[in-house]
């Protein structure tokens, strides 16, 4: 077993080895020699168990009764494939190894003297593996889970138990027919046992970690983005195949599972190790990798791996297929943004994302408690990674305000903020942080009272604000407002959806063309569980004719709103409709996505229960809807992808602060919608 020293690189701590190896003895069931027809193989059983680390030894994997493998020879006789299930050495010394049981009806010697070539592969699984005249074919899950226990080691450190089925090994052997085929399993995987670590000091708070992603910028190979790579067993290399000499960007996954909880709360002083699985493939200067530590607020850490130097000047180079210890810093202890969008590749579309967004996002200081639906301003709302915004501009009143003023409202209760100092928000985070994009709903408030000419009024001041540089700074530009939009096209720029209300004389600004980067939305639903699959973003706004949304395009919007969940028989059976809508249609976005037909879609979350919006019917609906639907989210045995764009209520805050007797889940939930960018492979712009 080979190892090189640990290293300690710009606080990383750096140690690894190449993993270690195990050995199988296939007994064939025969005291003589072979021959031709002879069995070669044992028996089969379920596999019930997977391998797993050794205790004392971190590089050493041992067999567990029930693994079962695949064993390949195009040479045998009839059979070219089968299975085997381990029997674990009860040698206390030879933990690590363990024989195959016989199978009678497994692979056969192909002749006396006929050279056989046996390539075996640990998993055997049909969907993610297969071999073809020594070439085999592997996918890994992008989407990979560490089980942690329920309290820390004496140095308050998790130790998660990864997922083997990601752990492939290969062996292989060219022999003539003998008594006994030995078979030397290898790992292949590039392995990242990586340690996340906490706050050092208790006066610093507790860190909410909900995974880390490994995201490589130079992935070159056309499917290696989708987990999948060849390998070249005989040889232990791997076949770069589909090279499109593009790099593109691909991230990988790994969640933490601790009991039912997919997060954990890392007191001061305490850590967490993770291990991530990846194709072999070496990390070094020529391939970096960044690991990512997700967390729930404002706060992520980052940290590349390849170039560095060690404390000697030597690069860090780590081989394809070795296991690597990293220790990262302490967790941060200043604000660095959820910039969750930075990372990701340019050519993902839009339309296959998943963004939180903030349903009424700017109500933090409303003047009334029944109108109040967040406790974050929206600047603490950008830093904890929400990037789709609901705002709900008034008409100002003469004697009151400045007749350009758009103060925002929600219903009839005052936010005591205008639409400027939202957009002036929204301005200082794209140019510190040009990698993110805003997108914001707006709709007329009219709900406010006692405003002479309201309509009027609202859309002067509106075809006022849209002239200024406050809005046009970081407005989308025309040519971009479509629905193939990616990433890179909309990175630092804000896309405007504007609600138009129905109302019976639009002024210029509604019946021309739109200004830079706003898109009109029709069709968008009422308060009814259902929502609707016939809404269309649209370039322009129109008078009240045959056609009175305007230009019908073909980009496609779903959207659920059903807000006053009070529809069915009784509260319980309504919020249960609530739930199922925002189920059916995290499904729409997740399958619509996987088709890549640009539609998108908008879910809220919010809303009350019951018939009128009392001070704390938001936290109550927020404390029976977020948690099934973040349980939702995290179901292991759910098919991951995209969520759209979902609004929500209260966001940050595990107890709503307003009303402590609910737990709202709001800081769980969107880091649960963040996270889920990395646990999939999105669809790219080719051309």
């Amino acid at each position: 077993m080979k190892q090189y020293f640990g290293v300690l690189c710009a606080g990383l701590a750096i140690a690894g080895t190449f993993s270690g190896c195990s050995s199988d003895d296939l007994d064939n069931g025969h005291d003589n020699k072979p021959t031709s027809g002879a069995t070669v193989n044992f028996a089969l059983s379920n596999a019930t168990t997977r391998t797993e680390y050794d205790d004392e030894n971190e590089y050493q994997i041992n067999w567990n009764n029930g693994d079962k493998i695949r064993i390949y020879c195009n040479e045998a006789e009839d059979v070219k494939q089968a299975d085997y299930t381990v029997i674990k050495s009860i040698d206390p010394d030879k933990e690590h190894a363990g024989r195959l049981q016989y199978n009678e009806s497994g692979l056969a010697w192909g002749g006396d003297n006929i050279t056989h070539n046996f390539f075996a592969v640990y998993p055997a699984d049909n969907d993610k593996v297969s071999v073809t005249d020594g070439i085999a074919s592997f996918s890994i899950n992008l989407d990979q889970v560490c089980e942690l226990p329920t309290t820390p080691d004496g140095n308050g450190n998790y130790m998660g138990t990864p997922d083997m089925t990601n752990a492939y090994m290969v062996a292989y052997l060219a022999t003539t027919p003998i008594d006994e085929v030995p078979l030397h399993f290898d790992p292949i995987m590039t392995t990242l046992k990586v340690t996340v670590r906490g706050r050092e000091t208790t006066n610093m708070g507790t860190v909410t970690v909900t995974g880390i992603s490994i995201i490589n910028n130079n992935v070159q190979s056309s499917d290696a983005g989708q987990g999948k790579f060849q390998y070249d067993i005989a040889n232990g290399t791997i076949v770069n195949t589909g090279n499109t000499g593009v790099s593109r960007t691909e991230t990988t996954f790994v969640r933490v599972k601790q009991g039912d909880n997919y997060y954990i709360d890392l007191e001061a002083g305490q850590s967490v190790t993770l291990t991530v699985f990846l194709p072999p493939l070496p990390i070094n200067a020529e391939n970096p990798v960044t690991v990512r530590v997700h967390a729930t607020g404002e706060t992520v850490q980052d940290v590349t791996i390849g170039g560095n130097m060690d404390a000697n000047g030597n690069p860090i180079n780590l081989a394809a297929g070795s296991k690597t210890k990293l220790t990262l810093p302490w967790f941060p202890t200043e604000a660095t943004g959820n910039l969750w969008m930075t990372p990701l590749d340019d050519n993902i579309y839009v339309s296959q994302l998943s963004i939180p967004g903030t349903h009424d996002a700017a109500t933090r200081a409303c003047d009334l408690s029944t109108g109040k639906c967040q406790t974050r301003t929206i600047a603490e709302q950008l830093e904890m990674g929400i990037r789709c915004f609901d705002l709900r501009p008034a008409a100002s009143m003469l004697w009151v305000e400045d007749d350009n003023a758009l103060p925002i409202y929600h219903g009839v209760a005052s936010c005591n903020i205008d639409l400027k100092e939202v957009y002036e928000a929204f301005n200082t985070f794209l140019n510190e942080h040009p990698g993110e994009f805003i997108i914001t709903i707006l709709r007329w408030e009219s709900e406010r009272l006692a405003v002479i000419n309201a309509e009027s009024r609202f859309n002067r001041a509106m075809n006022n604000f849209v002239g200024t540089s406050t809005y046009t700074s970081h407005a989308l530009p025309r040519s971009l407002c479509k629905k193939d939009l990616t990433i890179g096209e909309a990175r630092g720029k804000i896309l405007n959806i504007m609600r138009p209300n129905q109302g019976t004389d639009p002024d210029g600004y509604f019946t021309n063309t739109a200004p830079s980067g706003m898109m009109f939305v029709s069709g968008f639903p009422g308060s009814h569980a259902e929502g609707t699959l016939q809404a269309y973003l649209k370039e322009q706004y129109v008078d009240y004719g045959n056609d009175q949304w305007g230009y019908r395009t073909d980009w496609i919007l779903y959207c659920q709103n059903y807000y006053e969940v009070n529809n069915e028989s009784n509260v319980d059976a309504s919020i249960s409709a609530k739930i199922a809508s925002v189920e059916r249609y995290l499904d729409l976005a997740r399958d619509e996505a996987a088709k890549c037909s640009h539609v998108w879609t908008i879910n809220h979350c919010s809303g009350y229960a019951g018939g009128s919006a009392i001070s704390s019917a938001y936290a109550r609906l927020g404390q029976e809807v977020n948690l099934p639907v973040y349980n939702y989210l995290m179901n292991e045995n759910r098919t991951p992808g995209s969520t759209g764009i979902v609004l929500l209520d209260y966001v940050g805050d595990r107890v709503c602060q307003d009303y402590t007797g609910y737990t709202v889940y709001g800081d769980l939930l969107p880091q649960a919608i963040i996270d889920n960018n990395y646990k999939y492979r999105m669809q790219r712009k080719t051309n």
